[in-house]
């Protein structure tokens, strides 16, 4: 999708689905716009295959946008041991917005969100959203550059690593926060440099009660 072009897809949508594949769905350059995935239905970046998803990019490429019709069952991004899924939310008001029911960032697979150059994920799950979920598994979030954000109205759970680094806030809004047995949430500075050297490299978090929100400033 490119050049303020608008497509829906209303059904389940796997990208990558077999062994070997490689899927990419791309929403380019301001105004264009994909709305995807009705109530109930699925959608799989990096089933068995190798897959991405791209919102948005450097220069014209930014300002896209992509959108969930419904809310989701469940959205999955590397699904099985050969599944590798990415998506990257790249460039100012390029913004990919979605409801789902579970959202997993590495299931057995590989998972990754990038949001950087100032794109903006804003995810609302009802029931879980992990990063790296079963053993072997591998799941990523990572926030770089000036206004890249990540608006979350849900619980969360990270086995897996979110990144962040550069100029950027994370918040955290909604009925709780919660590390999965222990496992720490680990914020890296990319650069190492002062005056931001190990001031949030390792942060381990505590459970946050309902009605209570956490954010996080790295300026």
């Amino acid at each position: 999708v490119q050049g303020a072009g608008l497509a829906s897809v209303t059904g389940t949508i796997s990208v990558g689905t077999e062994p070997g594949a490689v899927g990419e769905i791309r929403v380019i350059n301001s105004l264009s716009q994909l709305a995807h995935s009705d109530s109930g239905k699925s959608m799989a970046i990096g089933q068995s295959g190798q897959g991405l998803l791209r919102i948005g990019g450097s220069g014209s490429q930014a300002g896209a946008h992509a959108a969930s019709l419904g809310r989701l069952e469940t959205l999955i991004l590397g699904t099985n041991p050969s599944g590798d899924g990415t998506a990257r939310i790249t460039g100012a008001d390029s913004s990919w917005t979605i409801d789902s029911t579970r959202f997993l960032i590495g299931l057995s697979g590989a998972g990754a969100v990038h949001i950087t150059e100032g794109g903006l994920l804003d995810s609302d799950t009802l029931d879980e959203l992990t990063i790296g979920v079963r053993p072997d598994s591998s799941g990523l979030i990572q926030l770089r550059d000036p206004g890249s954000r990540w608006i979350r109205t849900d619980p969360l759970v990270v086995t897996g690593t979110a990144e962040l680094a550069g100029s950027l806030v994370v918040e955290f809004d909604g009925p709780g926060f919660q590390t999965s047995a222990g496992q720490p949430l680990e914020i890296v500075s990319a650069t190492q440099l002062s005056p931001f050297a190990n001031r949030f490299d390792v942060a381990l978090m505590p459970s946050i009660g309902a009605g209570n929100f956490l954010s996080d400033a790295y300026d």
